[in-house]
């Protein structure tokens, strides 16, 4: 009973995934697919934004800033398949592969940081509609660049913790996972609360 509670728990550890697999046939072509899609989708939507001047607003603004951190996210999912599809020996992509795993996370911080950007946002914007007013796109563009520097920094830990401590893998995945899950979420549910 003790061994096959140890080899699940060794399962498990192995079997989080950090990314999504390109391994089984299906997901070799849906990848590419929904990556293509992501790319042009948020490329669209960017250049729409940049090129209407009735969408030269504070509140489009945060938008492309989230459609950029998402930009940056589905290219490198787009970069990670092609060189995954490109080798035949996984260990000729370590050093890439967790590259990729720290990047991704560290993208990802960037698009939940940018979505609890908008919502307080407009947050502000409902709640200090004056102060909404006065706000600058230099302010913005400010708080979009410490977003990302605080989003490069995540990645940093999460590289450090992942591959350079003793840390049990499943661990420090599931931690910043639920961190990068629940403190969105919190926030997003502070700012409604208030707003109410």
């Amino acid at each position: 009973m003790d061994r096959n509670c140890s080899q699940i728990q060794g399962n498990i550890s192995l079997a989080i995934p950090v990314h999504m697999e390109v391994e089984s046939p299906i997901m070799r072509v849906m990848i590419p697919i929904l990556t293509v899609f992501g790319i042009f989708g948020n490329t669209m939507a960017f250049a729409k934004i940049v090129s209407d001047k009735r969408l030269h607003t504070h509140t489009y603004f945060a938008v492309a800033a989230l459609i950029l951190s998402d930009l940056v996210s589905v290219c490198l999912y787009g970069i990670h398949v092609l060189v995954y599809l490109s080798f035949e020996v996984k260990e000729d992509v370590k050093l890439f592969e967790k590259f990729f795993m720290s990047a991704t996370f560290g993208s990802t911080h960037a698009s939940a940081a940018h979505v609890v950007f908008l919502v307080g946002l407009r947050y502000y914007c409902v709640v200090k509609r004056i102060h909404y007013e006065t706000l600058s796109k230099r302010i913005l563009l400010k708080i979009s660049c410490i977003l990302w520097v605080l989003s490069v920094c995540f990645a940093t830990v999460y590289y450090i913790l992942r591959f350079h401590t003793d840390l049990d893998v499943a661990v420090t995945v599931l931690l910043f996972r639920g961190y990068l899950l629940c403190l969105p979420i919190c926030i997003i549910i502070y700012f409604h609360l208030k707003k109410i």
